[in-house]
């Protein structure tokens, strides 16, 4: 939201009106970050709330009289039109106000862009960022990549298309190797006929490409 009212510029004094109401909000939440999805939500609803439903009054009121393909009330306008998507933070602690946090987790997908001119196909670029999707929310939730992939990947094979996997996503997985510590780093570079891996489930991110791929609703084609 608060980006077009930025790219309007400093001497527009709508749009800085604009961006010190919302900084009002982000001041609030600034001062829960890191507290629980609980106590998060409670302050949103006792604080927040009253601030966005004012924010929102001003704008219905302000945006007809600006100027029409302005930039201020082209934010305004943008703003209304995705009411609902931006206070949907309000009614559940866990979301954060903005997707800052989703931002700087492509980041790296983002710079290395090109490289994905080369994944073959359209659908290897879907697997492609199905993976990626995956691996960044593993990091965010503190699960190691490696084992959470080698882990779905030997389950996955073993269900239909049609099956459930809510349990396999990387908020709900919880590691069935974990007491074996069958993913230590320390073993990823052994050899083949390493002792340490002869009982270990075998495992590649491209064989994601040859499984059911029921989280893009069709099954994966082998990459070419």
């Amino acid at each position: 939201m608060r980006r077009g009212f930025v790219d309007a510029g400093s001497d527009a004094p709508v749009a800085q009106d604009a961006l010190q109401r919302i900084a009002e909000i982000y001041g609030i939440e600034k001062e829960i970050r890191g507290r629980t999805a609980e106590e998060r939500l409670a302050v949103r609803q006792a604080r927040t709330r009253a601030l966005i439903d004012k924010l929102h009054a001003w704008f219905a009121a302000t945006a007809p009289r600006m100027m029409a393909g302005s930039a201020t009330s082209d934010a305004m306008k943008y703003a209304l039109q995705r009411w609902a998507g931006f206070t949907r933070f309000l009614d559940d602690g866990r979301i954060e106000i903005d997707n800052n946090a989703a931002e700087r987790a492509i980041r790296l997908v983002t710079l290395q862009r090109k490289n994905a001119l080369f994944t073959g196909h359209q659908l290897g670029a879907e697997n492609w960022a199905a993976i990626s999707s995956l691996v960044e929310t593993c990091k965010m939730l503190d699960i190691n990549p490696y084992a959470y992939l080698c882990d779905v990947l030997t389950r996955i094979i073993t269900r239909a298309d049609t099956d459930p996997i809510d349990d396999l996503l990387p908020y709900n997985w919880v590691d069935t190797h974990a007491a074996q510590a069958s993913f230590e780093m320390s073993s990823i570079a052994a050899p083949p006929d390493h002792p340490k891996l002869q009982h270990r489930p075998r495992c590649h991110v491209g064989d994601f490409y040859r499984l059911p791929c029921t989280t893009l609703g069709r099954t994966a084609l082998p990459m070419q």
